[in-house]
């Protein structure tokens, strides 16, 4: 029932924004529209988004959707209070100010890498986490969350190595793919679900 009054809700909004809004997909986009933003701020990646997007497209997905451009995303979602405490309200607008039906909040919890120098090398742990939101734009409430298990590695390197910075560390790198591909089966199937009930709520009955 919530969701069923989620659609309906969400229709009605995207009637009344389509005249205001700018316009960034052609009208016969196929839809929902979804919108993957990275927030929260204290847990921001800027390279998960687009790599949620590749992991659950290689899943794959019986229904239709359309994942929104991300340049106009990107840029919003830097320009806008995305902390913790007004990251919904914040995304929702982002996603109605992009006349999207539907929005992904994704980050990592946990992105760390501790380095400790012991004689002529230093040890290196990892430990990354990403957690996925989805969120009603139109009511600014969360839907569903997801979370992966979290993920480790150790790596020695001589101690004159220099280390890239931790965001463009390609072994942390690594451990978010793989807990992009570990959460990519249930965001696939909860996308499954939201478009099959938008689909049923615009389509005229026995089509």
């Amino acid at each position: 029932m919530r969701k069923q009054l989620w659609f309906a809700v969400l229709l009605l909004g995207t009637l009344v924004l389509a005249a205001c809004a700018p316009t960034v997909v052609s009208p016969d986009t196929p839809r929902p529209l979804v919108t993957v933003i990275n927030a929260p701020t204290e847990t921001r990646q800027s390279f998960l988004a687009e790599d949620l997007e590749e992991a659950v497209e290689r899943v794959g997905t019986r229904e239709t959707y359309t994942f929104m451009r991300p340049g106009p995303i990107r840029f919003q979602e830097t320009h806008r209070d995305m902390g913790r405490s007004r990251a919904i309200p914040s995304a929702s607008s982002l996603a109605r100010n992009l006349t999207a039906d539907l929005a992904i909040l994704v980050a990592a919890p946990v992105f760390e890498r501790e380095v400790e120098v012991e004689g002529n090398y230093q040890y290196l742990d990892y430990r990354v986490q990403v957690e996925v939101l989805f969120v009603d734009p139109h009511a600014e409430q969360q839907l569903a969350a997801f979370t992966s298990r979290e993920y480790t590695g150790h790596r020695r390197l001589p101690v004159q190595v220099d280390l890239p910075a931790i965001d463009e560390d390609p072994d942390l790198r690594q451990l978010a793919d793989h807990a992009l591909a570990n959460v990519a089966p249930a965001v696939a199937g909860q996308l499954d679900e939201l478009a099959a009930q938008y689909r049923n709520m615009v389509q005229p009955a026995g089509q």
